[in-house]
């Protein structure tokens, strides 16, 4: 597994195309640790990945580690596996990967599935027109 992380960067190249990476400083990062109930300073061990041309364009991930290097590594595979989730061609990308990635997407596949079952397909009520603030007098 450690052999595979450490070709994250050739993986995320050939899956994403064009991606960018942010750190600490930035706020999606900080929103993302407040989301998920993580200590301020956990945000120090985030980074996010942004798909900006390419497969999955728009697709951002994060990735979580102890060191620079450890975040990297993860950031690119945590958007390598959301672009081959959300890919309609993911089959054809995966055939050139090993096992462990095809294994690695259709657990995600089956995470993303069950949690699309557990969510309500309700739309949430309207406010109540009492609640709507009136308008300013003119």
């Amino acid at each position: 597994a450690e052999d595979f992380l450490q070709n994250a960067a050739q993986l995320a190249q050939s899956v994403c195309g064009v991606f960018s990476e942010v750190d600490n400083e930035d706020p999606m990062v900080d929103a993302a640790a407040r989301a998920y109930g993580c200590p301020l300073l956990a945000r120090d061990f985030l980074r996010r990945g942004v798909v900006q041309s390419g497969h999955g364009t728009g697709v951002q991930a994060f990735g979580a580690g102890s060191t620079a290097k450890k975040r990297g590594r993860v950031c690119k595979l945590s958007l390598s596996l959301a672009v081959l989730v959300e890919a309609p061609v993911a089959g054809v990308l995966l055939n050139s990967h090993p096992r462990l990635l095809r294994k690695l997407v259709d657990a995600a596949r089956a995470a993303r599935s069950a949690e699309s079952a557990r969510m309500p397909r309700q739309v949430p009520p309207a406010q109540p027109a009492a609640l709507i603030p009136e308008p300013p007098p003119a």
